[in-house]
């Protein structure tokens, strides 16, 4: 099978715009959608949501390893304090947040939101979602000590530095201490 007959998919930010092509090698480029926003896009990521989620308890109930049910692909465009979802087969979901979003990071059951270390200080630094028809829930941590007490997660110090859906991963970086924690 030559390279012709391979798909890439491409992605173009620019201010307000996104652009989602498709490709078949250097021969044959098309235009599949063009999002016009209302603001600013500061990201755009792929991600695959799970119809029936199986999500990832809290404190002592442990999840299973893998989300069961139907993946939904979908690109999710990333503004100052909302997220639109656009699955593959023509849906759209607006899910708006109650802050000013940095960065989404994709994860292995859902993705989650960082605010901006300039919004409210009341509100914790991370939200997460499941499924695009559902409400953003706060992130809540254990304390490393104490594995029955939980935390919303509201350290201003402490940041994502990578995220992997395979493994289920995720790395923290604590400025104040200057230690890397994995999740």
């Amino acid at each position: 099978m030559g390279i012709e007959n391979e798909e890439e998919t491409e992605v173009y930010i620019h201010e307000n715009t996104v652009v989602w092509s498709r490709g078949y090698g250097e021969v044959y480029w098309e235009l599949v959608k063009k999002y016009i926003c209302d603001g600013p896009v500061q990201q755009a990521l792929w991600f695959d949501f799970d119809e029936n989620p199986n999500r990832p308890a809290c404190a002592n109930v442990m999840a299973t390893d893998k989300p069961l049910g139907r993946k939904i692909p979908s690109l999710c465009i990333v503004e100052k304090s909302k997220v639109t979802i656009h699955t593959r087969d023509g849906d759209e979901y607006i899910c708006a947040v109650p802050y000013e979003i940095h960065r989404v990071w994709p994860t292995k059951f859902g993705l989650i939101f960082e605010k901006c270390q300039t919004s409210n200080p009341e509100i914790p630094n991370w939200f997460s979602l499941y499924h695009p028809l559902e409400e953003i829930v706060p992130v809540v941590l254990r304390d490393g000590v104490d594995r029955d007490h939980v935390n919303f997660a509201k350290d201003k110090k402490l940041k994502f530095v990578f995220t992997g859906g395979n493994p289920s991963i995720c790395v923290t970086y604590n400025e104040d201490t200057g230690l890397h924690s994995i999740w």
